[in-house]
Order: structure tokens, then C-alpha cells, then sequence
């Protein structure tokens, strides 16, 4: 009967099965280090998005309605000024809320036609407080 085995045939040893063990393992958690900061700056991407639409609605409140800079911090989601700061602290659609990342609002005036109008929230990826700051003039 003929051996149909090889005399020399030789298979990987078990350096080489750990060297390329090794090398995958490297890719693999190369890319999962891209992929998680690539979604770490998309959130905040995302979230300085909204808080610049927030200060633009702010901004179109100001234009269209009477502010008292001296007691009003901001404009609530029916567009009218409020002095409360609980009202002023809303989530992405302009609702009071206090789910993460919520938006402080505020809008402070040196004078009757200069406002600087802001939006400060606790980013959602761990990065501490982040800011969107608009000044405009009436």
C-alpha cells in the first residue's frame, strides 16, 4: 500500500502559531482604538451641533421678543425670557430636561445691543465641560 504522507512534511510550530496570534491581536486592538475615539468625536461632533443650534435659537428669541438683561438669563422653549436658571437648562430639542448632555443656556449684555449668548454642557464622553459662546450685537 502506498503511505500517501510525506517523510518531511513539517506544520507550523507553536512560536510561529503565538508570533501570528501576536500580530492579529495588534490589528485588532489597533482598530478598536480607532473605532472607539472615531465615535468618541462623532458624540462630540454631535453634541456641539445642537448646543449651536440651542444658542441660534436663543439669538432668534432675542431678535423677535423683549429681554430684561438685568434679571432674564435666557429664553425658554415658548420663546418667552425666563429668570428662572431651571428653565434655562435643556436637553438637545430645547426641552427643560436634566438627561445627559443637558445645556445650560445663558445670555448676559454689557449693554442694551451687545449680548454674548452661551451654552455649556458636561460632554457625554468624560471630556469635562465643553462651551459654544456666540456674541452678537441687535
Amino acid at each position: 500500500m502506498l503511505n500517501l504522507r510525506a517523510i518531511n512534511q513539517q506544520g507550523d510550530t507553536i512560536v510561529e502559531v503565538l508570533i501570528a496570534i501576536a500580530i492579529v491581536g495588534s490589528v485588532l486592538v489597533g482598530a478598536f482604538q480607532i473605532t472607539n475615539r472615531n465615535t468618541q468625536q462623532m458624540q462630540q461632533a454631535q453634541e456641539y451641533g445642537q448646543a449651536s443650534k440651542l444658542v441660534q435659537s436663543q439669538i432668534e428669541y432675542l431678535r423677535n421678543a423683549s429681554f430684561n438683561a438685568g434679571s432674564d438669563r435666557c429664553f425658554g422653549q415658548d420663546g418667552k425670557a425666563t429668570s428662572t436658571a431651571a428653565n434655562c437648562i435643556v436637553n438637545s430639542s430645547g426641552a427643560s430636561s436634566t438627561a445627559v448632555p443637558n445645556y445650560t443656556l445663558s445670555i448676559e449684555s454689557s449693554d442694551s445691543t451687545n449680548y454674548t449668548i452661551k451654552a455649556v454642557w458636561d460632554s457625554a464622553t468624560g471630556n469635562g465641560q465643553a462651551n459654544v459662546t456666540t456674541y452678537y450685537r441687535l
